[in-house]
């Protein structure tokens, strides 16, 4: 026999054995659908001693930090974590430290904030920030963070990535430079458009 017919009867003899190989078909079991809703927060779910300050109006000891990019429209070659933002770029950051005294005026707003809703978002976050700000206490230390401007145009709470809110970044707005809130007007406008 040639070489050419040994083949041909190689290859029809693993084809007969492959036909002869029939698999049961396999029930696979298919668990009940999970929602992907997560349960909505408040302040008082993740920082509860910020919501009671904040309820009773107790400004005394709290003191408020806000790192900002100084331009929101500046690129960077690596996406900005909040440490980066803290401790990097000095040349292109604001830091803005308000009293509790200064607070006392935007009460109302903070009483906004302490009763938005925060509706958690289940996917792994891609974090940009351009804008940090932390709210600490003499005695509790720090007691809430805000995180702004995530590749999603989402935002961190407490470290929970949420879905979007604009009164979280208009807290921060009569404590900036009048150039730096106008373009995060800018952007809040832009949000409205999507």
């Amino acid at each position: 026999m040639n070489l050419a017919k040994i083949t041909i009867w190689g290859l029809a003899m693993i084809l007969l054995l492959l036909s002869g190989c029939v698999r049961e078909p396999v029930e696979i079991e298919v668990p009940p659908p999970v929602s992907t809703k997560l349960e909505v927060m408040r302040i008082k779910d993740v920082s509860p001693q910020f919501f009671e300050l904040i309820e009773h109006g107790d400004f005394d000891d709290i003191t408020l930090t806000i790192y900002s990019m100084s331009r929101f429209d500046f690129t960077t070659t690596l996406p900005v974590s909040i440490y980066h933002l803290i401790n990097w770029w000095d040349d292109y950051k604001t830091v803005v430290i308000v009293s509790g005294e200064d607070l006392v005026e935007y009460h109302g707003l903070l009483k906004q904030i302490i009763n938005a809703e925060l509706i958690p978002i289940d996917r792994e976050p891609l974090v940009c920030i351009r804008l940090y700000y932390v709210f600490e206490h003499s005695e509790y230390g720090e007691l809430f963070t805000f995180a702004g401007f995530g590749a999603r145009w989402d935002m961190f709470v407490n470290g929970i990535e949420v879905e979007h809110n604009h009164v979280f970044y208009e807290l921060a707005l009569p404590f900036l430079p009048e150039n730096l809130a106008g373009e995060i007007e800018r952007f809040l406008d832009g949000m409205d458009q999507l």
